[in-house]
């Protein structure tokens, strides 16, 4: 049995369990249970939760209340550019503040299936300075939730917008993004700081390749694709 199984079945025995147990466990009991710790604050003292989908679990040197049943890390994806697609590698999604503050790295893959051909990425920042990589593609990326923001949309102001056209190839394209845990949207051309870090919650990692391609089996020219990888990210004290 799996972890994450162990925890769903203790999470589901112990809402089966009669109520008035107050604190006497490590689960949640009522909202009311005064000496119960709160969502998100440590419970290595009181050794119980107040929430009753919370479990006081290990994190690092200490222990806090959080929801028993993890969220899945990866969220629904979207490709319409035959035989794309933006995966993540399975590793973990949660990390604390003091992991995230020293420098994560988040691993992605662009996967092609199908040699491709007169693909036009375009770039999304606002500056237009994006180029394609390895994969022929222009990939952007955004850490979103709880009034928190972090990409880099503005590295300032390239030259005029370029047309670019490449030719995927078959293959998986590694890449990883590094990420301090704090909110920004990218230096533009002023030295943009970056602002305070993000608190601990449940936040969206989002990564984006749009632009246009030329569809030689339809005729057509300048259809619109967008390739999505979606991914949640944790962060706990």
């Amino acid at each position: 049995m799996t972890i994450r199984s162990a925890l769903r079945a203790l999470f589901i025995a112990t809402l089966a369990t009669p109520a008035g147990l107050g604190c006497s466990g490590s689960h949640g009991g009522k909202s009311a249970d005064a000496g119960c710790s709160a969502s998100g604050a440590s419970c290595a003292t009181t050794g119980c939760c107040q929430s009753p989908s919370d479990m006081c679990l290990a994190s690092g040197t200490d222990k806090i209340c959080e929801n028993a049943i993890p969220p899945e890390c990866d969220l629904p994806s979207s490709s319409n550019l035959p035989g794309v697609s933006i995966q993540f590698p399975n590793a973990p999604c949660t990390f604390s503040l003091a992991q995230a503050a020293g420098g994560i790295q988040i691993a992605y893959q662009v996967v092609v299936a199908q040699n491709l051909a007169g693909v036009h990425p375009t770039p999304g920042d606002a500056g237009h300075c994006q180029t394609p990589d390895a994969s022929g593609l222009i990939v952007g990326f955004s850490f979103d939730g709880n009034g928190q923001k972090y990409c880099r949309c503005d590295t300032g102001l390239c030259a005029a917008a370029t047309t670019f056209t490449t030719a995927p190839a078959v293959g998986s394209y590694d890449t990883t993004i590094a990420w301090d845990g704090r909110n920004w949207s990218g230096p533009s051309d002023t030295g943009n700081p970056e602002g305070a870090a993000f608190p601990v919650g449940t936040y969206q990692l989002t990564l984006t390749a749009a632009g246009t391609w030329d569809n030689p089996d339809a005729g057509s020219a300048g259809r619109s694709y967008t390739v999505t990888g979606t991914r949640t990210i944790v962060l706990t004290n």
